[in-house]
């Protein structure tokens, strides 16, 4: 498998990508790899280390936490979320076990719909009626507007509408 971009630039690649296919592979990309109880240990340190007034009263078991945590998610979203130009540092101003997974949890649902976009097919050209066909359609519409009128237009079908309407002409 091939290895992905470093954080940074898989942050960027999405934000500045040109299309939005470019942006669901880059969403795929993010969501490919589950994080290992190493690399989650790695990213709770550098979480942790990016909020000055963090003072846990045991700093161990507070950072086995917060890689209990991280290890649930994809490890590119884990490391976007330690990266402080754009993760969680950058959006709230304290950290705590519920600011992290409300962070992750709208990171996580907002790269699963990105990275499940499937295009529309493309759009079918306009259709070209011809002079009969667009008589016959005027015929209609005189003979539902004649039907209605009488009250019988509950079971109509499109050649009665049509006959109704040559008739009333």
């Amino acid at each position: 498998m091939a290895s992905l971009p470093a954080v940074a630039d898989r942050s960027r690649m999405l934000s500045t990508a040109r299309s939005l296919t470019q942006r669901v592979e880059s969403a795929r990309l993010i969501l490919a790899r589950p994080t290992t109880r190493t690399a989650a240990l790695k990213m709770a340190s550098k979480v942790t280390g990016s909020f000055a007034n963090l003072r846990p009263a045991d700093p161990e078991q507070f950072g086995e936490s917060i890689a209990d945590v991280l290890e649930q998610y994809p490890l590119g979203l884990v490391e976007e979320c330690a990266d402080v130009r754009v993760g969680i540092a950058k959006k709230v101003e304290f950290l705590s076990i519920k600011s992290l997974t409300d962070w992750l949890d709208n990171r996580l649902t907002f790269y699963q719909s990105l990275a499940s976009f499937v295009p529309r097919a493309p759009a079918l050209p306009e259709r070209e009626f011809t002079i009969q066909e667009c008589s016959q359609g005027l015929a209609a519409m005189r003979g539902l507007k004649r039907a209605m009128l009488k009250g019988e237009a509950a079971n109509l079908t499109f050649e009665r509408a049509v006959e109704i309407g040559e008739a009333a002409e």
